[in-house]
This record gives structure tokens, sequence and C-alpha cells, in this order.
């Protein structure tokens, strides 16, 4: 599902969380799509780029979980 290549996820399937999350970790580049007005607030460290530094990789907090 995820590689090195993009990835089209829709913001309305259930399971996009975890499948952003398998994107990231494998570094794949990502393309939201049925974007709204208001975005699910668990994107908002990523859209910030609020990456920090854990282990010598970096990381982003995604939800509840570090990618």
């Amino acid at each position: 599902m995820c590689g090195k290549h993009l990835v089209i996820l829709d913001l309305n399937d259930g399971k996009y969380l975890k499948k952003l999350e398998q994107c990231l970790s494998k570094g794949s580049t990502v393309l939201l799509q049925d974007v709204g007005e208001e975005l699910d607030p668990s994107l908002d460290n990523l859209l910030n780029k609020s990456v920090f530094k854990s282990g010598g990789e970096l990381c982003v907090k995604l939800g509840e979980k570090e990618v």
C-alpha cells in the first residue's frame, strides 16, 4: 500500500489515520483528498511540521502515536 510513491488518502475513510501512519513511516508522499473546511485535530502536529528527535530519528505526533 505505502512505498516510495504518491499515496492518495480519502479523509472519509475510517482507517485513513492508520494508513497515514504507515505511509509516513515509509517516507511516502501523501495527498489527502475530500478535505472539508475543518480538519481532524490529530493532523495538527503534522501540518504544523512539529517534528522532534526520538532515538536519533525525526518523529511527529500523529493523534496519540509518535511516527
